[in-house]
């Protein structure tokens, strides 16, 4: 079936306009074969952000600048994780909008104040620029602890009520929080919300690092939950050409130490997609990039995810 479209960029789409006797479909669980996002698969496409006014001769050329930025409002679960990629420590849901809670929530409601496995829902690597801001709106609690600044980014065990619950900005090259914001009071429904962000003014000490945007949720308690409606991104790029030489992929791979920097040569081609935290972070020497293999459904997600909180296992 796919034979005649070979080359071609496309989306596969579920639909529904049809009401009636059983108007409904749901997706359980979905299976993918060479289904590839890599650099030069794609034909003017920019990620989350496509331009409208391209001739038709550029659109079906691949563009010289292949610039994946991030520039817009983000909504719905699927929008919001389209730039918030990873979440550890839970599988963080979307909740509908029952009026009181609505948004992407670290745990769904009924667990929402109790103890839980430390979970953040980390973005996409990218680099600030002078006009890079993200703000994302939220409702639920304020947590215990102010911030995060400081702090290294790598939460282990479980909830507790001396937590923080906000958003913090992370160093990639050293796995450092380096700024932090949570909300101002506690509230549910749309009279609570409330937008955190980090403004120009917050990050110009940053400009032209390699940041991440974390979601962190580590405290327990009265109120122990955040939820985010939507995010606002401006100038997020995570394309080669914005980026510096240290969080490209390249054929050497930078091995940090505390006492020295010293280059390993990498057992894989320059075309090897290898994953960016893995070349984004200043590792010691000596350090093991483990995986595991599991099953999208059934027990293997929350045993992994209670591995991770206990700090066990290929997170020893």
């Amino acid at each position: 079936e796919l034979a005649p479209h070979i080359g071609r960029t496309v989306t596969v789409d579920l639909v529904d306009t049809f009401a009636g006797p059983y108007g409904w479909l749901s997706v359980h669980g979905f299976s993918l074969t060479g289904a590839c996002r890599e650099e030069g698969f794609f034909a003017g496409a920019q990620l989350g952000n496509e331009s409208h006014h391209k001739s038709k001769a550029q659109k079906n050329e691949t563009p010289e600048s292949k610039s994946f930025c991030y520039d817009g409002t983000y909504m719905s679960w699927s929008g919001i994780r389209s730039f918030f990629q990873t979440s550890l420590g839970t599988n963080w849901v979307w909740i509908p909008d029952n009026g009181f809670h609505a948004g992407l929530m670290s745990t769904n409601v009924p667990l929402r104040d109790e103890r839980h496995a430390k979970s953040v829902l980390r973005s996409e690597p990218f680099v600030v620029q002078t006009r890079t801001r993200i703000s994302v709106l939220t409702r639920g609690g304020t947590g215990a602890m102010k911030s995060v600044s400081g702090e290294v980014a790598r939460l282990v065990g479980v909830s507790d009520g001396h937590g923080f619950l906000g958003i913090a900005l992370r160093d990639v090259l050293n796995n450092i929080w380096i700024s932090g914001k949570r909300r101002s009071s506690i509230g549910e429904g749309k009279q609570s919300e409330e937008e955190l962000s980090f403004e120009h003014d917050d990050l110009a000490p940053h400009v032209g690092q390699v940041v991440t945007v974390d979601l962190v949720d580590s405290y327990s308690g009265p109120y122990g939950w955040m939820s985010v409606l939507q995010a606002d991104i401006q100038g997020a790029c995570t394309d080669p050409e914005h980026l510096p030489r240290q969080a490209r992929r390249p054929d050497d791979l930078q091995v940090q130490s505390r006492q020295s920097t010293t280059k390993t040569k990498s057992p894989y081609p320059a075309t090897r997609h290898i994953p960016d935290q893995v070349l984004m972070r200043g590792y010691p020497t000596g350090s093991m990039f483990c995986f595991a293999f599991i099953r999208p459904v059934g027990h293997e997600p929350a045993l992994l995810s209670l591995q991770h909180a206990e700090g066990s296992s290929i997170f020893g």
